[in-house]
């Protein structure tokens, strides 16, 4: 457990001085009843889980486009990806 300066202020710089990739929050705001916390616990490991398969996902792809590697097949899948998983809006054909 890691302790650290709380209210609004301290928030930004906290997060900031962490090294982690995926940080998940949880505040006074989110605390649920003890009947529901194993719900809670599957959907955080769930979404946490498609996190980290996204995150592995985009990294595969920056890693191959930045190698040069962007042939069209590349290129093509890379832009589903993106408007498939991502959601986001890439103008133009494919």
């Amino acid at each position: 457990m890691l302790f650290r300066p709380g209210g609004h202020g301290a928030l930004l710089e906290n997060l900031n001085n962490l090294k982690g990739d995926i940080i998940i929050i949880k505040n006074i705001d989110n605390v649920v009843p003890d009947r529901l916390k194993d719900e809670t616990y599957r959907y955080k490991r769930a979404l946490g889980g498609y996190l980290v398969e996204l995150q592995r996902s985009l990294s595969h792809f920056l890693n191959i486009l930045s190698q040069g590697d962007a042939g069209s097949s590349n290129i093509t899948t890379a832009i589903e990806f993106a408007r498939n998983e991502l959601l986001l809006d890439i103008p133009g054909r494919i």
